[in-house]
């Protein structure tokens, strides 16, 4: 058995074939999660598991998943990627190989430069191997299985489903420790964030997240906290040499865009966490 497994939300559109390369050698298991009747098979020789159809929105239906079928427990790591997510077999095997090495609580990929994005944070730094941060995006949130233990309960908070803010409750009651953007392996992000809503969600959505932030005391964070290079180890946000290379590696995203920098600028100074 693998070590690692990702659990796939997918519809008819999903595009999770592109994760596996049937042949070669894979450190991950695939769950196969439909939220509607899909044409999708199992396929055991291949570590594939199509489970059950769980028609609702992503949060509540993996909360039901895990509670119904135990089979997670078996594993270090449990990524949950949304069926819109480019990423080869190779780069999930250094992906989870990094994550394991790092012993991070919680992860997520990079974002390639070329995606749908909310949050400058999860973008692919060109200067780092890896940083720790106070936030990973619930598009593709990787969780060591004791730490999907402690924050499973958390699931059912986001009252839609569709799970905006948790993101922001797990790194508080993780401390804001051992959580990472891998940025040597990236994925791409191909659909536009809430392009499929209809009218009026985004906004409920919002004001449901504001609404969970309160209750749950959270304060907005998306703070890059140190950052692991190739050649001068791991540097703390305090380091002059950091704040340099941190910038350096979103410079192709800031061209011909003014605020790109000073956005970037006014995340890093996170109240909890002093200038």
């Amino acid at each position: 058995m693998a070590r690692a497994l990702i659990i796939a939300r997918v519809g008819l559109r999903s595009i999770h074939n592109a994760w596996i390369e049937r042949g070669a050698a894979r450190d991950f298991d695939l769950y196969v999660s439909p939220h509607e009747p899909v044409p999708f098979q199992s396929e055991p020789q291949a570590g594939i598991e199509v489970g059950p159809v769980y028609p609702e929105i992503k949060w509540r239906a993996l909360h039901r998943l895990l509670t119904d079928w135990q089979g997670w427990r078996n594993y270090d790591f449990v990524t949950f990627v949304d069926d819109d997510v480019l990423m080869d077999q190779k780069t999930w095997n250094i992906f989870f190989n990094v994550v394991r090495r790092r012993n991070a609580a919680l992860a997520q990929p990079a974002l390639t430069h070329d995606s749908f994005w909310s949050h400058i944070l999860t973008l692919r730094n060109a200067n780092f191997l890896w940083r720790e941060t106070t936030f990973v995006e619930a598009m593709a949130p990787c969780f060591r299985v004791d730490v999907l233990e402690r924050l499973l309960p958390t699931f059912p908070l986001s009252l839609s489903g569709w799970g905006y803010g948790l993101e922001f409750v797990w790194a508080k009651r993780l401390d804001y420790k051992d959580i990472i953007v891998v940025d040597a392996t990236t994925m791409r992000h191909t659909r536009p964030v809430g392009g499929n809503y209809p009218p009026g969600l985004m906004d409920s959505l919002c004001r449901e997240m504001r609404a969970l932030m309160q209750a749950e005391n959270v304060p907005w964070l998306l703070v890059t906290l140190a950052g692991q290079t190739r050649d001068k180890g791991l540097l703390p946000r305090t380091s002059a040499t950091f704040l340099r290379l941190y910038l350096e590696g979103y410079w192709d995203m800031a061209k011909g865009d003014d605020k790109f920098f000073s956005g970037l600028l006014q995340a890093q100074t996170g109240a909890r966490f002093g200038s």
